[in-house]
């Protein structure tokens, strides 16, 4: 699940959404995965095999293993148009698996756009609102404290961490 988490390090590494899908993104941020290789089926995620343009007529399907809910997760994301309803709406369509799918669209589009578009007819229906709001607020503060604490130690010792 590599490249998924590197959406949550957009906020601090300020990569656009074009940047975080390029089908080069891997290589040239292998430094971010301790040079570990990726496993080659998300090595083929990672490549850009969810980029078809035709989504469930082009072979994305969310179904049966992991691998496959995160590339439809990524389809998802790549095409919809800047939108999380659209996204989610997208995951849903495929059929399949589609909580998974539209569960790690979530996180992906959440982590990326932010909560406020998120729809609002949708957030006023969360359980435990206001629980998760406080749980997203000290996860953005303890990312801005590590971010600042990488920046310190990058501007004393002037390497950047691996």
């Amino acid at each position: 699940m590599e490249h998924f988490e590197l959406s949550i390090l957009h906020h601090s590494h300020k990569e656009s959404k074009e940047q975080l899908l390029s089908n080069s993104f891997y290589e040239e941020h292998k430094n971010w995965f301790q040079d570990q290789d990726l496993h080659p089926d998300i090595l083929h995620i990672a490549q850009g095999s969810y980029k078809q343009t035709r989504g469930y007529e082009g072979g994305i399907r969310g179904k049966g293993y992991i691998v496959k809910a995160l590339e439809a997760a990524l389809w998802a994301f790549w095409s919809n148009n800047d939108s999380f309803e659209t996204g989610v709406l997208a995951a849903i369509q495929l059929g399949s698996d589609t909580d998974t799918t539209a569960a790690i669209y979530g996180q992906l589009a959440g982590a990326f756009y932010g909560y406020d578009k998120i729809p609002q007819k949708w957030r006023r229906q969360l359980d435990a609102h206001d629980l998760l709001v406080s749980i997203s607020h000290w996860l953005h503060f303890l990312g801005s404290q590590a971010s600042t604490d990488e920046q310190q130690s990058q501007h004393i010792t002037g390497e950047k961490r691996k």
